[in-house]
C-alpha cells in the first residue's frame, strides 16, 4: 500500500507533468482564428487574384465586400478606407490548367480578358502583382511550342517573344528561362531586362539534374537538389554576378529561398530526419538555424519580417505558421492551408469566391 508522502509524490509528479503538456501544447498552438474581413463572388472559378489598393469612403468599401471588421477606429471616424480590389483574375480548373486572364477596374468593371492555352501556358506572377507572364510550358513532344508574352497588370503587353521556356518574372519586370529536370530534359538559365533584351545567360560549374530558379527581391535564386543535397546559387541582377554559392544538406526548392537585401536569406532545408530553417548573412555565414516543433514543414513556405525587423514570420501552404525572434521559434501555430499572403492579409479561394482573412491581433506584426 501506497503511504501518504509517496502519493503525494506522485500527484506532484502528474500536475507538472500535465502543465508541461500544456505548455507545449500552447506553444506548437493547434489552431488560431483567421477573421473573414473580406468577401467577393465571380462567375468561373477562380485560380488566383492580383489587388491594388485604393482610397475609398467606408460605404463603397462595404459594398465592394468589405466587412465591418476590417476597419480601424481612425477609418470609422473619417468615414474613409485604404481597401484592396481584385486587379487581375486568374481563372481556370487550376494553377496548371489555366483558361483566362481578366483585368478589371477599380469599380469592377473588366477592361480585357486574354484566353490562355489550356494545360499548355502557364500563369506567372511577380510577387508585387504588376508583372504577369503568359509563358508557353515546355513540351518534349514539340521543341517548337516556346515563348512568352509580358503583360503589366493594366493589361498592357510589354513584350512578346515566340522563342524560351520562360519559368519567373521579378517585381522590377525581369524575366528568366531555364530548367533541369529529372527525366533530363533542360533549358538554358537566361535573364531578360524588363524591356525583353536578353541580359545574361547564367553559367554555372555544377548543376544536379532537378533545378529551377525564381526572383526574389533583386536577386535571381537557383536551386539544384539531389535527394541528399542542395547547391544554392543567387545571382545579382544588376550586378550580372553570383553574390553567393552554398551547398546545404537536404531537398531546398527555389521558392523555398527567400532575400531581404537589408536583412539576409532564409532558407527551408528538408530531409528525412526533419526540416530546418536556416538563416544566413551574405557571406554565407549560418547565423542561426532551428527546426520546427513538429520536425517537417508542409508544403511551400512564404517568409515575411515585422516592421522593426525583430521578427520573422513563415507560413507554409500545408498550414503552417511560426513566430521566430532572433532565432528563436515563439510561437507556432495551425492555420487554414492553401493560403496567399497578401499585404497583411491572406487569401483563400473556394471555387469561385474569394475571401481575405486577418490574424487575431495577438499574432499581427
Amino acid at each position: 500500500m501506497l503511504n501518504h508522502k509517496t502519493i503525494k509524490t506522485i500527484l506532484t509528479v502528474t500536475a507538472l507533468c500535465l502543465i508541461s503538456l500544456a505548455r507545449a501544447e500552447e506553444k506548437e498552438g493547434s489552431k488560431i482564428e483567421l477573421i473573414p474581413v473580406y468577401e467577393k463572388t465571380f462567375d468561373d472559378t477562380i485560380v488566383d487574384v492580383i489587388f491594388d489598393t485604393a482610397t475609398v469612403s467606408i460605404k463603397e468599401a462595404k459594398k465592394m465586400g468589405w466587412k465591418e471588421e476590417a476597419f480601424s477606429k481612425e477609418e470609422r471616424r473619417k468615414l474613409q478606407c485604404s481597401i484592396l480590389y481584385p486587379k487581375v483574375i486568374v481563372i481556370g480548373k487550376n494553377e496548371r490548367c489555366v483558361t483566362e486572364l481578366v483585368f478589371y477596374s477599380k469599380k469592377g468593371d473588366i477592361k480585357k480578358k486574354v484566353p490562355v492555352t489550356f494545360a499548355k501556358e502557364d500563369i506567372l506572377t511577380s510577387t508585387n502583382g504588376k508583372y504577369i507572364l503568359r509563358a508557353k510550358r515546355y513540351d518534349e513532344f514539340n521543341e517548337d511550342w516556346q515563348g512568352a508574352v509580358l503583360y503589366d497588370w493594366d493589361g498592357n503587353v510589354i513584350w512578346e517573344k515566340s522563342e524560351g521556356i520562360f519559368t519567373s518574372v521579378s517585381d522590377d519586370g525581369y524575366t528568366a528561362t531555364g530548367f533541369v529536370s529529372p527525366d533530363g530534359s533542360f533549358y538554358p538559365f537566361v535573364i531578360y531586362g524588363p524591356d525583353g533584351m536578353r541580359r545574361d545567360t547564367l553559367v554555372v560549374p555544377f548543376l544536379y539534374f532537378n533545378t529551377g530558379g525564381s526572383f526574389s527581391d533583386g536577386f535571381y535564386v537557383l536551386a539544384s537538389s539531389s535527394p541528399e543535397s542542395t547547391l544554392l546559387y543567387i545571382f545579382s541582377v544588376a550586378d550580372n554576378q553570383i553574390k553567393l554559392k552554398k551547398e546545404f544538406p537536404g531537398y531546398i526548392l527555389h521558392c523555398d529561398v527567400s532575400i531581404s537585401s537589408d536583412v539576409g536569406i532564409v532558407v527551408c532545408a528538408k530531409a528525412e530526419t526533419s526540416d530546418q530553417i536556416i538563416f544566413l548573412d551574405w557571406n554565407g555565414k549560418v547565423k542561426w538555424k532551428l527546426v520546427p516543433i513538429n520536425l517537417f514543414l508542409t508544403g511551400y513556405v512564404n517568409y515575411w519580417y515585422s516592421e522593426d525587423g525583430a521578427k520573422m514570420f513563415v507560413y507554409t501552404t500545408g498550414g503552417d505558421f511560426l513566430i521566430i525572434h532572433d532565432g528563436v521559434i515563439e510561437k507556432q501555430f495551425k492555420i487554414d492551408k492553401n493560403l496567399k499572403r497578401v499585404k497583411e492579409l491572406f487569401l483563400k479561394i473556394s471555387a469561385n469566391k474569394i475571401f481575405l482573412l486577418s490574424l487575431q491581433k495577438e499574432v499581427k506584426q
